[in-house]
């Protein structure tokens, strides 16, 4: 949700079969956290769709201040506070002005489940489960990324204010974009 308190829920085929999503089948995967959170952006690795990182809009400096993975499908969840300066705060918070009401999504490579990349103001990757981060894009992209699709690992499409980019390179350390 945007603007309500964030909830994850899942309906697990295994407990329900061909009901799965049907009312009554849901159960709240929400990890735990002591603030008021709003905005949520949820990505399953497809490669392992037990693996989840979440990410989730405090309501009250709208900054994302914590990162969450999962390896069990939400039975339970890890959670990695976001340093101030970090690569990680610097790509979805901006500082002091931060708007993830606005701007905030996340995608995971298709054949490798600790690469994920996300972005807010800019983006941010990691190849090692979001356990540490790299800025990707300032400078490189415009602003305010609403889309990530991964097409293959080395392939990744980032849609934003300022259109479509596109890097051929996403397995580089640095990788580099361009305006589609």
């Amino acid at each position: 949700g945007i603007f309500s308190r964030t909830m994850v829920l899942k309906s697990a085929f295994a407990t329900n079969g061909a009901n799965t999503g049907a009312a009554g089948t849901w159960t709240d995967i929400t990890p735990t956290h002591s603030n008021t959170t709003f905005r949520g952006e949820i990505a399953a690795a497809p490669s392992n769709p037990q693996r989840l990182y979440l990410m989730m809009q405090d309501s009250a400096t709208d900054k994302v201040l914590t990162f969450y993975t999962s390896s069990n499908g939400g039975a339970s969840w890890t959670s990695t506070p976001i340093a101030n300066g970090s690569p990680l705060d610097e790509a979805l918070n901006n500082g002091s002005s931060s708007q993830t009401w606005y701007d905030l999504i996340s995608a995971v490579d298709s054949t490798n489940a600790n690469v994920v990349v996300v972005g807010g103001i800019d983006l941010a990757k990691s190849t090692d489960g979001g356990s540490t981060w790299t800025a990707i894009s300032t400078g490189s992209v415009h602003v305010d990324q609403h889309a990530l699709v991964f097409l293959n690992s080395s392939n990744l499409l980032a849609g934003n204010d300022g259109g479509i980019y596109h890097t051929s390179n996403f397995t580089n350390a640095i990788p580099t974009f361009s305006q589609k």
